[in-house]
């Protein structure tokens, strides 16, 4: 099932999901997405109505977005930022 599927059965986004909206990540799938760009994930969860990750999407994005910010130092995004209520099971 896609991820635009997902996100209107309010149901959570899996690592194997594929992204089938947008034009910045198509046909790609949620584990590839995170792991290349975790910032537009953020975006998703904070923008995106209904984008929510399962445990396992989310913790790899957890720790994918503090390797990158750690990398970039940028503070735009921050740990603290971060919000263990925004997985599902």
């Amino acid at each position: 099932m896609g991820v635009k599927e997902k996100i209107r059965l309010n149901l959570p986004i899996h690592l194997t999901d594929t992204f089938d909206f947008g034009k910045k990540h198509p046909g790609k799938i949620t584990e590839d997405v995170i792991c290349s760009d975790p910032e537009y994930i953020r975006w998703c969860i904070d923008e995106v109505k209904g984008f929510e990750l399962d445990k396992q999407a989310y913790t790899l994005f957890d720790d994918m977005l503090s390797e990158c910010l750690m990398s970039k130092a940028s503070g735009n995004i921050s740990g603290d930022d971060m919000d263990d209520d925004r997985w599902r099971e």
